[in-house]
């Protein structure tokens, strides 16, 4: 290692290498406290600490808000600090983890991810100085290319920081280094060589093969070629391979050079290592002469390309003219634009070179190459552009020009990008280009202007404040200065719900915000803050609103939170939050009359309502009670508004009287002793209730539907059900039960009958169609198939497919298609289709069975009506298979074409492009694929190809395919490929796969290496090799990837090459429990002091009086024990039964009895629950799900969170769903945004064509919900 640096040390002493001293990053600084916190509030701090009893130190917001002021230092420390302070670690480590993958996953889907995601996640590790390995190597990655909206020299400037803080927090080993190379790559950063050994040396770690291919790549991208070879004999002499990654930047530094002899010479020799150039050798080679200004060299490499039948990708060429313009050949690289190719994938290549193109010097070229791409739209949509808008905003482009091109965009639709160039504008400073924009847009004509500067300033503030209220302060400044409009009620409302935290009181939130923004006024503030406490209406924020308003002495504006106060008092019946507003809106302040009838409107609006009478005559009892009054006015609209019954009461008469009366004396009545005295006397009102247990609801001795367990006898289910009857009760559960139990007993008409009389008390209610099956199966064994045929027509909605098919297999097979055809006709039955429509592939062995080819056409035609296309074609693909069997290839091809060409149905094509490689039929192969591309499409063509390539030992073939420009990953045709090799074992298939689809947009490695570890995992010396070429494509695997590998290793007693302290290697057994004896011997004497003679002599005797027993003791607790064992494994095993009977009723599409069963059974298996949700949501079976829901306890499917699946599902089978709820989606609901990631994704790739439109909506400045 110290040979290698010295080596390197004599490299740089030459005049070709400058070394580059790295920039230390500044430490960061916290802030210095809140400032200006009256002492009366600070009390109160340590009041609500007592209360709670919590340590406020315990919340990262409270860390990150204020420091620790002295008179909180009386506040008493929690018992329970430590075990609180492992809550925090492991909670923000969840956060981070979560962050991480979000980005990871957005990384992998687009090619880019969102810098200011990566920036929370980095101010978040070092704010906490916490970061696992596997996090740090992440963050290392996602420094580079990845941030797409970036400069360069934005990202080389978080690199720097990035590094220096992780390296304060977390332990490198070889990986990050070799993360923090590639990135340099990226980033075009200079590197000392020297330097960094020596910190690797310093580490103690040992460069491997990835480390030295990064560093010939570092010295080739300065042409550097002895340094290059210098690092190729450390190699040689380590006995390291060479991979065609250093071809590549060999390749790079002999065409920088411009040494044409020696690239040809590399080329030779690559070639004779049996690597062949492919469109990657190509594309660094143009990179090469780009960056060495030779344009010649350009046009030369270009048309070698087309003569070898190849050619670039959309990305490729974006980045050949960016390394163009930044070498000063923009003409050059705008002569490209015409060559790229628009395929599938272009708009996500384009969005993420357009910014680079930017900055790389040339905006007018991405201004051209945007504007091109927007006029080949059908319509505009007013989202897009942000991308660009923003990159101009962030370079020193001449204002009057980057406005005009802004206000081109505003002009043809693209509106949310001026908003969004102003956004970027006021963040950075950047007040030449604002002022330039401004003039831009007031010189238009009135009509044109209106509304441009219509921003929504408080979304900007809430993406450029999350942890700096100073620039809110500044923002707003900037847009006075401007003119424009700046709402202070939204703005506070924005920064209450970004910084309050609910573990902090009120008051410190409301004081800082006002501190950190002086534009906003406190009272402001302060309103906005008790209208959000009471937004969620639940009992805790009201209690605590209330705390907050009786100890904050400023004067409450209802109009700010009417509404959220009427709905905590309909909501929550909660009168004393009414009567205290009502009361501190009278006492502080000498209010509009307006306002008081405002807040009086609540009691107005209840007492019209027949619902809320009985609420509304509360409130006013409470009013009188307490001589709060009511004006004139209120009492006026309360003798009309209210019911006869209501207003004829002499009582109320007397109540509207006497609060008349006291609101016309107030001022007699209440002194400020008197209003003193009343706050006080709240302020324990609301400690009391705080303070006080929930009540347990009393029982019945009589069964209550849903309150008992069903049992599992008929006579014990008619007893509970003679005692629901006696009250005209039913409960549905018992009901279900029965059923299934008299069906399982063979009394079929007795079950007939129980369900009959269920109807009648229930007319929604669903009959389970595993009962329906077992009737119709009887029916048709005995012959009745007319019956069995009637039977599931007047059940259609309550039958499975399998039963439909049953009925019509039994036509076809008696030769009556015609009613078989009438059955499959009737539209109830297409529900029964959803997600099972392989089933209907059954049809078409019937009918071949009898070889009636008319009968085939004519079902295949009536399917494919009634069903859709997708089950029409699983019965061409039987039809297809069949064939094959029967070595009919030509019978095969032809009934292939005749289905693609009549019924556009492309089923069987797997098999029969399988059977034509093998035979080597390339004429007919070629055939077949054209005929699938009409009707698949060339996406999933080209991977059906590759699969069957690659299976057959065709991988040249299986490269070309997966190097055709615009594929993108397609995650189920990969999957399905990945299945398919290893249900054969051909792990050479998937070793090839994953490293072949390096070059596919969008590729998720993750997923990809994940699938190759796993297979892997018994062979610790490829799990090595699997390593490397991560890091030499420079991936950094998630925390479970990273597990995988290091189990695999330390299995096969191999080092491992990174720390594991982060990852989960082992379930680490529960420490034993020390029992009081083994205390008592445990205890130490006193520091100072030593057990006297007496008392050793004394406990040494005591102990052998109690030996024998605690023998006796210890051998009956093992006794128990081992029953207690024994009794576990019985029911785990009962338990498990149990599972395995839920999984098989919803393997075989069960779904009722499934149901059924969980109900009765109490079986609320996580996974099997999601897996039925799944199935009931795609068949839109909303009243069994209904039922689930209904009889699973509450706790447990929140618990579960089942409800959030039931949502993603629906999001999933309807992606329109999920992009309205998306678009209405603000700040205010952004909730509704936060999906699991997996599901996302998934929705994404069942509905491609969502891509581009929520691209151009999760770049919308104003939706933070997208964001």
């Amino acid at each position: 290692m110290a040979n290698m640096s010295a080596r390197m040390g004599k490299l740089l002493s030459r005049p070709r290498l400058a070394a580059v001293t790295a920039t230390k990053s500044t430490p960061h600084s916290c802030h210095n406290g809140v400032g200006g916190v009256p002492r009366h509030l600070l009390r109160m701090v340590e009041f609500r600490a007592q209360q709670r009893n919590f340590a406020l130190s315990s919340s990262s917001r409270v860390l990150r808000a204020r420091a620790q002021p002295e008179e909180l230092e009386s506040v008493p420390a929690s018992t329970n600090n430590a075990s609180s302070n492992n809550k925090q670690s492991n909670r923000i480590e969840t956060e981070i983890d979560r962050a991480l993958y979000r980005i990871d996953f957005e990384h992998r889907k687009f090619g880019r991810l969102a810098d200011f995601e990566l920036d929370q996640i980095i101010r978040m590790m070092r704010d906490h100085k916490m970061c696992s390995s596997t996090q740090a190597l992440m963050v290392l990655r996602f420094c580079g290319s990845a941030c797409a909206d970036n400069s360069k020299a934005v990202r080389r400037k978080r690199m720097e920081e990035v590094v220096s803080v992780l390296k304060s927090i977390t332990t490198f080993d070889i990986s990050h280094f070799n993360a923090i190379l590639k990135v340099h790559l990226e980033n075009d950063a200079k590197v000392d060589v020297t330097k960094f050994l020596g910190e690797i040396e310093a580490y103690g770690i040992q460069p491997n093969r990835v480390t030295y291919n990064h560093l010939i790549g570092i010295y080739c991208k300065e042409g550097n070629i002895v340094g290059a070879s210098t690092v190729l004999e450390q190699m040689k002499s380590e006995g390291l391979s060479i991979n065609i990654t250093v071809f590549h930047s060999l390749l790079y530094g002999n065409v920088f050079n411009k040494d044409p002899a020696s690239t040809q010479e590399t080329l030779k020799i690559m070639e004779n290592s049996g690597l062949v150039p492919n469109v990657e050798t190509y594309f660094k080679m143009l990179i090469a002469a780009a960056n060495a200004k030779d344009w010649p060299k350009v046009q030369e490499f270009l048309q070698e390309l087309e003569n070898r039948d190849n050619q670039l990708d959309a990305g490729d060429y974006f980045s050949l003219m960016i390394a163009l313009n930044e070498n000063g050949l923009k003409d050059e690289a705008a002569s490209l634009v015409d060559k790229v190719p628009k395929r599938g994938g272009y708009f996500q290549e384009m969005r993420n070179a357009v910014p680079q193109i930017v900055f790389s010097g040339n905006p007018e070229l991405a201004y051209s190459i945007y504007m091109n791409f927007c006029q080949n739209r059908e319509t505009p949509d007013h989202r897009s552009g942000v991308f660009f808008s923003r990159a101009l905003a962030e370079t020193d482009f001449d204002p009057e020009r980057a406005a005009e091109m802004v206000i081109k965009l505003y002009d043809d639709g693209a509106t949310v990008q001026l908003g969004s160039f102003l956004y970027k504008c006021l963040e950075l400073n950047k007040i030449e280009h604002v002022e330039a924009l401004k003039r831009a847009i007031d010189a238009r004509p009135e009509d044109k202007r209106k509304g441009m500067f219509g921003l929504n300033l408080a979304a900007l503030i809430a993406r450029t404040t999350e942890h700096d209220l100073a620039s809110a302060s500044r923002i707003m400044k900037l847009c006075e200065g401007l003119g424009m409009f700046v709402n202070y009620h939204d703005i506070s409302d924005m920064l209450i719900r970004q910084h309050h935290d609910p573990d902090l009181l009120p008051a410190i939130t409301a004081t800082k915000i006002h501190n950190d923004v002086p534009q906003l006024p406190f009272g402001i503030v302060y309103n906005q803050m008790v209208r959000h406490l009471l937004r969620e209406a639940n009992p805790r924020d009201i209690k605590n609103c209330q705390m907050f308003i009786l100890n904050v002495n400023y004067p409450l504006f209802p109009g700010s939170f009417r509404k959220s106060l009427q709905t905590c008092v309909t909501k929550r019946k909660d009168i004393d939050l009414l009567i205290d507003v009502i009361a501190l809106v009278n006492f502080r302040s000498k209010p509009q009359i307006k306002d008081i009838e405002n807040l009086y409107q609540i009691l107005v609006e209840l007492a019209s309502q027949e619902s809320t009478q009985d609420l509304a005559s509360s409130i006013l009892g409470e009013v009188v009670k307490h001589k709060l009054g009511i004006p004139r006015s209120i009492y006026d609209q309360l003798r009309a508004t209210a019911t006869v019954d209501l207003a004829t009461q002499k009582e109320f008469e007397e109540m509207l009287a006497e609060a008349l009366n006291d609101f016309e004396n107030k001022d007699d009545i209440w002194t400020d002793e008197a209003k003193q005295q009343f706050i006080e006397s709240r302020k324990k009102l609301v400690q009391k209730v705080i303070a006080e247990n929930k009540l347990v609801m009393p029982t019945s001795g009589n069964y209550r539907p849903g309150r008992f367990t069903v049992p599992e006898g008929v006579k014990d289910m008619r007893k509970i059900q003679q005692n629901l009857s006696g009250r005209d009760q039913m409960d549905f559960r018992l009901q279900r039960n029965l059923i299934e139990k008299l069906i399982e007993n063979g009394q079929n008409e007795e079950a007939m009958k129980e369900h009959l009389s269920t109807v009648e008390h229930k007319p929604d209610f669903q009959y389970m169609p595993g009962i329906g099956d077992k009737i119709v199966q009887a029916l048709l064994d005995a012959g009745k198939v007319s019956e069995a045929e009637d039977y599931i027509q007047r059940n259609a909605d309550r039958v499975y497919l399998d039963t439909i098919l049953s009925v019509v297999a039994k036509f076809l097979e008696l030769g009556e298609p015609e009613k078989a055809n009438s059955l499959l006709a009737n539209p109830d039955f297409k529900k029964q289709a959803n997600g099972k429509e392989h089933k209907f592939g059954r049809l078409a062995g019937v009918c071949q069975t009898k070889e009636d080819e008319s009968t085939l056409e004519y079902i295949i035609e009536a399917v494919k009506n009634n069903f859709g296309v997708r089950s029409a074609y699983f019965m061409s693909g039987a039809v297809i298979e069949n064939l094959l069997n029967k070595n009919d290839v030509s019978g095969a091809m032809e009934y292939f074409e005749m289905c693609v060409k009549k019924y556009r149905l492309a089923g069987g094509r797997y098999s029969l492009m399988t059977r034509l490689v093998q035979d080597e039929n390339v004429e007919g192969l070629q055939k077949v694929i054209e005929l699938s591309i009409r009707v698949m499409g060339e996406e999933r063509t080209l991977y059906d190809v590759t699969g069957i390539f690659l299976k057959h030992d065709r991988r040249a073939q299986a490269l070309k395919m997966l190097q055709t420009p615009g594929l993108t990953y397609n995650e189920k045709a990969i999957n399905s490929m990945i299945e398919h090799f290893l249900s054969l074992g051909r792990l050479d298939c998937l070793e090839d796969l994953v490293l072949m689809s390096r070059s596919v947009f969008g590729c998720d490695r993750e997923h990809m290496y994940h699938q190759w570890v796993t297979a892997e995992a018994k062979n610790p010396a490829k799990i090595e090799e699997i390593w490397m070429e991560m890091q030499d494509e420079g991936h950094a695997p998630g925390k479970d990837l990273k597990t995988l590998i290091a189990k695999a290793l330390k299995s096969g007693g191999r080092p491992l090459p990174f720390s594991t302290e982060d990852l989960n290697m082992e379930e680490k057994p529960a420490a034993p429990q020390a029992t009081k004896q083994d205390n008592k011997k445990s205890a130490k004497p006193e520091e100072g002091k030593s057990a006297k003679p007496e008392e050793e002599t004394s406990a040494k005797t005591q102990e052998e009086k109690s030996a024998k027993p605690q023998e006796e003791k210890s051998a009956k607790r093992q006794e128990e024990k081992s029953a207690n064992a024994d009794e576990k494994a019985k029911s785990q095993k009962q338990g498990s039964g149990k599972v395995e009977k839920l999984n098989s009723l919803i393997d075989e599409n069960k779904t009722s009895e499934a149901v059924d069963f969980i109900i009765k059974k109490k079986q609320y298996h996580k996974g099997l629950l999601r897996k039925l949700i799944r199935i009931m949501v795609a068949n839109k079976e909303w009243a069994n799900l209904k039922k689930l829901e209904e009889k699973t306890p509450r706790g447990k499917w929140i618990g579960l969170r089942l409800d959030a699946v039931v949502r993603d599902e629906k999001y999933l089978n309807d992606g329109n769903l999920f992009y309205e709820t998306i678009k209405e989606a603000d700040i205010t609901n952004k909730h509704k945004a936060k999906l699991n990631s997996s599901t996302t994704k998934n929705i994404f790739l069942k509905n491609p064509e969502l891509l581009e439109k929520f691209e151009d909506l999760a770049s919308r400045e104003g939706n933070l919900a997208a964001n």
